[in-house]
């Protein structure tokens, strides 16, 4: 009794679930579309606003063609009584022969008389030149002929005579001249194209005349071949009877014909043989009279509507091109916005992060660059082995309202609770490439954890661009040291703040050796880094970009956490990717991923 309504119940919970993955299409597709028009609108509005006004400007200089038809109706070879006793055999045939006089209608021939009669050889819009205008032949004989004459030989090409230019218009006739029969009718539609409505309309209607002409002149060649030929057998016939019944008077005037029975059957034989002749002969002068005594030969299509001349163009028509022109612009602006959405896949947004990396969204801010404070103590201060971080690192401290600040507490939040047991953490701050911000943002936290009462060292790990070592030991004197770093220790090496709570240590690699491709040395590093726990609450390390450096993974054992950070509307999705593809030690230790602008 219970198992229809479970069901029931079941029938109920698949169909919600189907609505809820349909719903979820839905607004993918809807998110996806907004995505693409948020960033990429200006690509799209250029594509859009180019096609529109293409369409516009052809819309109005195009060169206007209009469209004229003149109608003809082929007459049916079945007599009306015979036409209700139609088999399906006689239809096909019915049909076949008007195809064929449509085809007849498009044929060369045609095109050449109208040519012929309208003189279209001698007109610009068929020949591709007027062989007439004084102004063209004027600048070919003064400028461009002997050019124009050198590209041809080049070509291949010779000066058209004036054969070619008979050839070229009825070409161009046939090209715009349109035969159709309409539907299953007998009625067959010639249209003419021209950029002049009266030329159109004149040339539907010369082509339709000569169509019929050309059938009259048929029909008519027809018959007087029929006739010659009749003609000539009748006097064939004629002899051949006079001859027999000759025949048969000297078989009759030779003796008695009938006296021997081999001779009566010959004379009956010439007797049969002569009313043959003669009945033949009569049968073919009876149609001999009935040709000459017929009508004028009928055509096999007569023409039932003349062509006039047209009010408004076929082609191009405004009010359908812009329109078109509007469609085909947004179809053609959506579909480079979203090539080029496919083709970028930038970095953009939290959705974007949570899904290439799969880590806690920490916040967005713009992040600057970094400059040197020309204060009147920062040689001194450099002279006596301190420092004083720039003011664009203080910004968590100074500004605690702006967005860096606000991000910076989210990654001490985060990075508190991690849960790692060790009494000291080192915090590695990485990018999938350079010019992210690693340099501003680890200089901050730094710095706001330092305030917070914690000791913190601030570690320049970034061999290709040391950019803290360059502005903190740029004010003064100071030089890290290069070959003696496997005996000094952290004391000796590190630069101190205004208050022991934040230490520095540069970049000990030599200034000149500096390059995209320095590396640092690995062991001397991890030492350090090993040394750096005993002696602070936080280390706090400046990684290069992880894309063309082996040193983040180098190091990646002596890290801790990693903090990602991704350059909004550029970093691409395939190089973040493919950066912690290689560095796969750092998506476990990953606390936050922060998209700078």
């Amino acid at each position: 009794m219970n198992v229809r309504p479970t069901e029931h119940m079941g029938a109920i919970i698949r169909s919600d679930r189907e609505s809820d993955a349909v719903r979820t299409n839905i607004i993918t597709i809807i998110g996806g579309l907004a995505r693409i028009i948020r960033y990429q609108w200006a690509t799209m509005l250029l594509i859009f606003i180019g096609i529109a006004c293409l369409a516009g400007v052809y819309a109005a200089v195009a060169r206007p063609q209009y469209n004229a038809t003149a109608t003809l109706v082929v007459e049916s070879s079945r007599s009306p009584t015979s036409q209700s006793t139609q088999t399906p055999a006689d239809a096909a045939t019915e049909s076949a022969n008007i195809e064929t006089l449509a085809e007849v209608a498009r044929s060369e021939a045609i095109a050449t008389a109208v040519v012929d009669k309208l003189e279209l050889y001698n007109d610009p819009e068929f020949i591709g030149r007027d062989p007439n205008s004084e102004t063209e032949e004027s600048i070919i004989k003064g400028i461009l002929r002997p050019l124009m004459a050198s590209v041809k030989v080049l070509l291949g090409r010779k000066e058209l005579s004036e054969n070619d230019l008979h050839k070229q218009a009825v070409n161009s006739l046939r090209e715009t001249l349109r035969v159709r029969r309409v539907a299953l009718t007998y009625v067959i539609e010639i249209s003419a194209s021209s950029s002049d409505p009266r030329k159109a309309a004149n040339i539907a209607n010369t082509a339709a005349l000569e169509f019929v002409k050309f059938q009259l002149e048929s029909s008519s060649l027809a018959a007087k071949s029929a006739g010659v030929w009749l003609e000539a057998r009748l006097v064939e016939l004629r002899a051949e009877a006079e001859a027999t019944e000759a025949a048969i008077s000297n078989f009759r005037a030779s003796g008695d014909p009938g006296s021997e029975p081999q001779e009566r059957a010959t004379l009956r034989e010439l007797a049969t043989r002569a009313q043959t002749y003669r009945s033949l002969y009569d049968a073919f002068l009876a149609r001999a009279a009935t040709m000459q005594q017929a009508e004028v030969p009928i055509p096999d299509a007569r023409m039932v509507s003349v062509a006039t001349a047209p009010l408004e163009p076929s082609f191009p028509r405004p009010g359908l091109v812009l329109p078109i022109g509007i469609a085909f612009g947004i179809l053609a602006a959506g579909i480079c916005g979203w090539l080029k959405e496919r083709g970028q896949e930038k970095v953009r947004s939290a959705a974007d992060v949570k899904r290439l990396v799969n880590s806690d969204f920490l916040g967005s801010a713009v992040v600057g660059n970094l400059y040197l404070d020309r204060e009147a103590d920062s040689v001194s201060k450099a002279l006596q082995g301190q420092f004083l971080l720039p003011s664009g690192a203080r910004v968590s401290v100074q500004q605690p309202q702006s967005e860096l600040a606000a991000i910076i507490r989210n990654m001490r939040v985060a990075i508190d609770a991690s849960g790692w047991d060790r009494e000291s953490k080192v915090i590695g701050i990485v990018s999938a490439c350079a010019a992210e911000g690693k340099t501003l943002v680890a200089a901050n936290l730094a710095q706001a954890i330092a305030a917070s009462g914690s000791k913190v060292l601030l570690v320049d790990a970034n061999a290709p661009y040391p950019t803290l070592t360059t502005l903190l030991t740029s004010a003064g004197s100071h030089s890290c040291p290069n070959s003696a770093v496997g005996t000094e220790r952290i004391h000796d090496l590190a630069l101190y703040a205004d208050h022991e709570n934040l230490a520095f240590l540069p970049n000990y690699i030599d200034r000149r050796d500096v390059g995209p491709s320095t590396s640092i040395p690995s062991r001397q590093m991890r030492d350090l880094l090993k040394e750096a726990r005993s002696m602070f609450d936080y280390v706090i390390v400046d990684l290069p970009a992880i894309t063309g450096q082996p040193d983040v993974r180098a190091l990646s054992s002596s890290i801790d956490h990693f903090v990602l950070l991704i350059r909004s509307n550029s970093s691409a999705q395939h190089k973040v990717a493919e950066a912690l593809e290689m560095v796969p030690q750092i998506r476990p230790l990953l606390v936050g991923t922060i998209l700078t602008r």
